[in-house]
């Protein structure tokens, strides 16, 4: 994810946020099928696509913590 993505995440409301998630999750899924099966391209992939979902979470609970105060 480049700089003016991370950027943008904090300009998107939490439903957007919510989808955008639930996509990430479920191409890891994906992509932990193809690490297993040993047709994955790239190991770089997997670790970048788990630390853009990261990313979403932690804009996520910053945002509800930010809501509750």
């Amino acid at each position: 994810m480049k700089s003016n993505d991370i950027k943008a995440l904090h300009d998107k409301d939490q439903a957007e946020l919510k989808t955008d998630l639930a996509v990430l999750i479920k191409d890891l899924a994906g992509m932990r099928l193809l690490a297993k099966a040993g047709k994955l391209d790239s190991p770089a992939k997997l670790k970048n696509l788990r630390k853009d979902i990261a990313r979403i979470k932690a804009v996520l609970s910053e945002k509800e913590l930010s809501k509750s105060i």
